[in-house]
């Protein structure tokens, strides 16, 4: 198990491709950044959707909610 500080970062739900990019590249630039990984949207569906407690939340859904994500990881130098 890591002891680094993480945070997650979502963005809007109409982010373009050239936000997203932009986006990663300020945060890979932050001092003490370990790691930055992007989480689509699909993804976090897909995620949610593998608990069992959340297929009748998931499947009452018209449209995927959730926003793109990225999860970034600081250093615990």
């Amino acid at each position: 198990m890591s002891s680094d500080p993480e945070f997650s970062v979502f963005l809007l739900l109409d982010a373009g491709k050239a936000e997203v990019a932009e986006l990663d590249k300020r945060l890979r630039s932050l001092g003490g950044v370990a790691r930055v990984d992007f989480k689509p949207r699909d993804a976090a569906l897909e995620e949610f959707r593998k608990h069992p407690s959340m297929g009748d939340v998931i499947a009452a859904l018209d449209k995927n909610p959730l926003p793109d994500a990225f999860v970034v990881r600081m250093s615990g130098n």
